[in-house]
């Protein structure tokens, strides 16, 4: 960039001087040329020389008392550097370093000063520059607004496998994204028309300069919230430690052997599985964080592309099933209406019965399927045995889920699952992701007295509502930046509200599950802020002897999310069909 008047920024000292008083002044002043990283003025320097800037990018940055390194805004063409310590008489206080390569003009301030009668408007231009520039580092700091910068590295062939990313980006995000093709190969009209789309704006650069890059960048990363540079992984080399992610993409047949650091993102006809994400991960030995078609499949809840603009955007959705008895029918419900909303689950967990609807969720079994299965276990629940260690036996849920199972591990789900246990002499709650899943379900729903602890890593496992009964933290985990929380709750009365019925006394049964109900109610009323969105189901019921009651609570569930309609649709903005 030249030092012409018309290039500098609005508001700059060459703007309020004119071309012949900024010719007439940088007649006394010197060139000089400053590379990436170069100090043209150290934090605390007493009389700092005065700089105006013509070419490139600076950073002004200081270290608070604290020892934290703090940028404060950056400098282009036109700007000046030193004016607060020539009017003030106070040493610097910040540093400025040269972001790209840079050239400006430089005076000492001595020498400036001599020469003020020359120019008696300079003063008051650097008083007015200095207050513009005061207001502006204010508003930054308040607003600490910068684009997320994302490089995507690919070759023109991928376009059609990318192509609807930036505007999935812009959707599930909420931001405005703008497309940055970089290098010749990219330049054709068909390419970029296809980046095009709602809050998606496309700019080609046929240079591949660093710095110039870097210069563009810093000029736009105010006006949009996702920058996404798509060309060669060569192109971006410099700036791979100053974007917030490198993707590469590339053809599963033909992989780039040469691959650095950074994630990777599979062209293949194979479904976006955890367990082919892990197979292609150790085939490449790289990280591979999704897959996608060659050609941009439709649009849907499963689509992949709108899948990977989650990972990029931070907002993969989880689903945190709660615990509940028979109550846990509802969650079947609440499924089936977030399908019906159009909502995308990346990852979920469970606890005691949302343990089993969430690994079968996760397995691919429909709303339907469940519900049988469910119900063919419910029907097996109640099993008496010798009171040794627990009322009743586990054998018949133990054989359901073997059977339903068949083995099945974690990581062969089509949805990543976390399970959710209590170890009770540990005193802590127990995450299973790998593994076998039956028996992590089973343990999951050992209800404490009602069924025997389970053995597993060396302790002894129950139910895991008991610490957890809503477990959205373990859904974070899985990587979701939403997540939606399922609360199966009972109704609550007060100490002095007469009953609608005379109860008799209860069994030694029901006593244990309404006194774990009670308890489960109250620790996820304290935790259920963990969560985005918290769907409510309350019913009456529950226990373990009313799995006959299983179409009512699934409709229950239905309803209860239909009602959260709007509450889902405040996070998840893109979704379609939300009344």
């Amino acid at each position: 960039m030249k030092e012409q008047t018309k290039q500098a920024q609005a508001g700059s000292l060459l703007d309020v001087l004119g071309s012949s008083e900024w010719d007439s002044l940088r007649r006394h002043m010197a060139r000089h040329a400053y590379e990436p990283g170069d100090v043209l003025v150290h934090q605390g320097a007493v009389e700092p020389d005065f700089q105006v800037i013509v070419e490139g990018v600076a950073s002004i940055s200081a270290t608070s008392p604290l020892g934290q390194h703090l940028e404060l805004a950056r400098l282009g063409p036109g700007d000046s550097i030193g004016e607060m310590s020539l009017l003030t008489g106070e040493p610097a206080s910040a540093q400025v370093t040269a972001w790209t390569h840079l050239e400006a003009y430089v005076i000492p301030a001595a020498k400036l000063v001599t020469l003020d009668p020359e120019w008696p408007q300079l003063t008051q231009a650097l008083s007015a520059i200095l207050a513009t520039r005061l207001g502006k580092a204010n508003d930054r700091l308040l607003s600490m607004h910068t684009a997320k910068v994302q490089v995507v590295c690919c070759s023109p062939s991928d376009v059609s496998a990318l192509s609807r990313l930036p505007g999935e980006l812009a959707q599930v995000a909420s931001a405005r994204v703008l497309v940055m093709t970089v290098g010749d190969h990219f330049e054709s009209t068909g390419l970029l028309d296809a980046f095009a789309g709602r809050n998606v704006s496309v700019i080609a650069m046929g240079t591949t300069d660093s710095s110039e890059l870097r210069n563009r960048i810093h000029l736009l990363e105010q006006e949009y919230d996702q920058i996404i540079l798509f060309g060669a992984e060569e192109t971006f080399r410099e700036l791979e430690d100053e974007v917030h992610s490198f993707l590469r993409v590339q053809p599963e047949d033909h992989p780039d052997q040469h691959a650095g650091d950074g994630s990777t993102v599979v062209v293949t006809e194979k479904p976006w599985t955890r367990a082919v994400i892990q197979q292609i991960s150790s085939a490449l030995d790289q990280t591979v964080v999704g897959v996608l078609p060659p050609e941009s499949p439709s649009p849907g809840p499963r689509d992949p592309v709108a899948k990977l603009a989650r990972v990029l955007g931070g907002q993969q959705v989880g689903i945190a099933l709660g615990a509940g008895g028979a109550k846990g029918f509802a969650h079947l419900g609440v499924l089936r209406a977030l399908e019906e909303l159009g909502t995308p689950i990346d990852v979920i967990s469970g606890c005691s019965i949302g343990a089993a609807i969430g690994a079968g969720w996760a397995a691919g079994l429909s709303a339907d399927e469940l519900a049988i299965a469910a119900k063919r276990i419910g029907s097996r629940a109640i099993r008496p045995t010798i009171p040794l260690h627990s009322l009743l036996s586990n054998r018949g849920i133990r054989d359901e889920l073997k059977r339903l199972g068949a083995g099945k591990r974690f990581e062969d789900l089509d949805i990543p699952l976390a399970l959710v246990a209590t170890d009770i002499y540990r005193r802590c709650e127990v995450t299973f992701t790998s593994g076998v899943v039956w028996p992590a379900i089973l343990a999951s729903m050992a209800i404490p007295g009602i069924y025997p602890p389970i053995r597993a890593r060396r302790s002894y496992l129950v139910d895991g509502g008991v610490l957890s009964p809503v477990p959205a933290q373990q859904a974070r985990a899985l990587g979701a930046g939403i997540v939606i929380g399922v609360r199966l709750t009972g109704k609550s009365t007060s100490p002095t509200e007469e009953l609608d019925f005379t109860p008799s006394r209860p069994l030694v049964a029901e006593t244990m599950t309404r006194s774990l109900e009670i308890m489960n109610n109250r620790i996820s009323e304290f935790s259920k802020d963990q969560a985005d969105v918290t769907i409510e189901v309350c019913l009456d019921g529950g226990g373990i002897g009313d799995f006959n009651r299983g179409d009512e609570y699934m409709e229950a569930g239905y309803k209860a999310t239909m009602e959260a309609a709007e509450m889902i649709r405040a996070v998840l903005p893109y979704l379609k069909g939300v009344a």
